[in-house]
This record gives structure tokens, C-alpha cells and sequence, in this order.
């Protein structure tokens, strides 16, 4: 094997192999007479590492490297999802917390501005409504397995694990940082006991890697243990449940009226999404925070949102941001 031959297998190795096998030997061929014509050309080859990193990102997003038409759109329907599941998380906590400061204002005879009500009542319509989305598409992706026989149910198997371990986990890291002395608002108004207090512990364990401790590390040596490790692993628990549930979408086969439900799907999640970010910024702007969240309640406005709660709608932007084009993206291609 000449140096040549060497060198274009190693490039070959950055594509995946489902294309190797359809493309493997002409592309091989072609490269090798650009190397032997012009051996030191390193934007060639930079170029080829560029394309087949594409290729591997495609696959691991779900694409057939050799179809990749209806696949790609399946997949920016499922980067839209993805988006929704750390979304109604964080939401429905942002939610909790002004829910339980316009609570406190009222016991305490506090004022709450009329920008401050309306929009705890628009967070309450559109987190429900993002919470019933989340619902419908896991549901969605459950009965078109259950619709594939057991091939559909053995390409769900994995991902349905892996999606209700990962969840499984944020409740568990809920519970421990909810045991915790730590106090976050961000469970307060949510239910503190029955079946739905299972969602609640979820959403604590989601919410717990938002902490201002990422800015002052010394914050980290003040938590206590089962918050320490709530926000060190629920973020790991997140991630998984999010791409678990991108792999049961991306393997879902596409219904007659798929195109259609995508539509609507896409349109509704993204309105919602945006119009909780614009609800949340007014009230940041109409009520800015004087004090750390961590000590609202105890000294300070209880309406105030605090550091923590600005840093949650940072991350909201960006994730409706994503899900706007994964959405476009997905129509586009359908």
C-alpha cells in the first residue's frame, strides 16, 4: 500500500460508513489522484475532514447519509422536541418562582404591578401549554412505535429506557436537592404531594444546574450534598432524556398526515415558547432585581427575580431560538 493509498484511508475514516460503503470507492479514487497531483494541499484536506465531520453529525442526528431528504426533516422536527424538553422544565420552575413571589406579596400587602400580573398569567398559559406539547409528542412517539409491531417497538426499546431512566433521575435528583436546605423558588407553587408531586421533584432536579455557584465557585463548598449532586448530574440526566427523545422521534415513521401534524406542532411550540420569553422578559424589565434570588424571600422584594431567574431566561432564548429553525428548517425540507 503506497503512502498515497494510506493517506486516503485516513480520510476516509471521517465519514460514516453507511456512506463508505455507497461512495467509499469512486470518492477514494478521485481523492487519490488530487493528492498525487498536489500532495502538501492542506484546504483539500481540511475540506474533506469538514464534509465527513457533516456526514457523522448527520447520522448521530439521525440522517441516512445516503437519503438524506425526508430524514433531515425528521430531524429538525426532532431538534424542535429537543428544545421543548429542557424548555418546559425551566418554565414551569420561572413560572413557580413569580407565582410564589406574587403569593407572597398579596399575604404580605405588597403592590404587584399590573405588567408584574400579566405576566404570571401569560407564563402560566403558554408553561401549561408547552407542559401539554411535551406530553402530546412523547405520547405521539409512543403509539407510532406501538403502531410498528415489533420493529417499531425494538427501534423505541432503547430510547423509551433511556428517556424514562433519564427523567427517573432528574426526579430523584429533585428529591435530594429538594431535601436539602438549599432554597430555590423555583418548586414553591408546583404540587407538594400526590402523584403530581412526582412532575415536581422533575422539574426541581431540572432547574437545580441553574445556580449562581457556575459564577462564584465558593458557592459549591456552601451547598449541602444532595443539592451538590443535583446539580452536577441533573444536567447529564437532561441532556439524555432530550436526545433520547430526539432518537424516538428521528425513528418514528412518518404518518399520512405527518406533514401536517408537523406543521401544527412546530407552529404551536415555537408561539408558546416565544410568548413565555416575552411574558418573562417584561417582567424582569418592569420589575428588576435588587437582591440574589437565593434571599428574596427572606429580606428584599419577593417580586424581584433575581440573577438566577435572568440567567433561566438567557437559556430560554436560546432554546426557542433553536426550535424557530428546527422548525423552519423542517418545513422547508418536508
Amino acid at each position: 500500500m503506497t503512502s498515497v493509498d494510506r493517506r486516503v484511508g485516513r480520510l476516509l475514516r471521517w465519514y460514516p460508513p453507511a456512506w463508505r460503503a455507497r461512495y467509499g470507492e469512486e470518492f477514494a479514487e478521485l481523492l487519490a489522484a488530487q493528492i498525487a497531483d498536489e500532495p502538501r494541499c492542506a484546504r483539500r484536506t481540511l475540506d474533506v475532514i469538514r464534509v465527513g465531520v457533516g456526514q457523522r453529525w448527520g447520522e448521530a442526528l439521525g440522517e441516512d447519509p445516503c437519503d438524506p431528504g425526508l430524514d433531515r426533516s425528521r430531524s429538525a422536527m426532532a431538534l424542535v422536541y429537543l428544545s421543548l424538553t429542557v424548555f418546559v422544565g425551566l418554565a414551569l420552575g420561572m413560572w413557580s418562582q413569580l407565582r410564589t413571589g406574587v403569593q407572597v406579596a398579596t399575604v404580605t400587602g405588597r403592590p404587584v404591578p399590573e405588567a408584574v400580573g400579566i405576566s404570571e398569567s401569560v407564563l402560566s398559559i403558554t408553561a401549561l401549554v408547552g407542559l401539554l406539547l411535551f406530553l402530546a409528542v412523547v405520547a405521539r412517539a409512543v403509539v407510532t412505535a406501538l403502531r410498528g409491531g415489533r420493529a417499531g417497538a425494538r427501534g423505541h426499546g432503547g430510547p423509551a429506557l433511556v428517556l424514562g431512566s433519564a427523567l427517573g433521575a432528574l426526579s430523584v435528583m429533585g428529591w435530594s436537592a429538594d431535601r436539602s436546605s438549599w432554597y430555590t423558588p423555583a418548586g414553591a407553587a408546583l404540587p407538594g404531594r400526590g402523584p403530581l408531586h412526582v412532575g415536581t421533584l422533575w422539574i426541581r432536579g431540572l432547574v437545580a444546574p441553574i445556580t449562581p455557584a457556575w459564577v462564584h465557585p465558593s458557592l459549591f463548598w456552601r451547598m449541602p450534598g444532595g443539592e451538590l449532586v443535583a446539580v452536577l448530574v441533573a444536567p447529564i440526566a437532561a441532556v439524555a432524556a432530550a436526545a433520547a427523545l430526539l432518537r424516538m422521534v428521528q425513528r418514528s415513521p412518518r404518518p399520512s398526515c405527518g406533514r401536517a401534524w408537523d406543521a401544527v406542532f412546530a407552529h404551536a411550540i415555537v408561539t408558546a415558547m416565544a410568548a413565555f420569553v416575552v411574558a418573562a422578559v417584561r417582567w424582569i424589565a418592569a420589575h428588576p432585581a435588587r437582591e440574589g434570588s437565593t434571599f428574596w424571600m427572606r429580606r428584599g422584594d419577593p417580586l424581584a427575580p433575581g440573577h438566577t431567574a435572568m440567567a433561566v431566561v438567557g437559556v430560554l432564548v436560546v432554546l426557542t431560538v433553536t426550535a424557530f429553525v428546527g422548525a423552519r428548517r423542517a418545513l422547508r425540507l418536508s
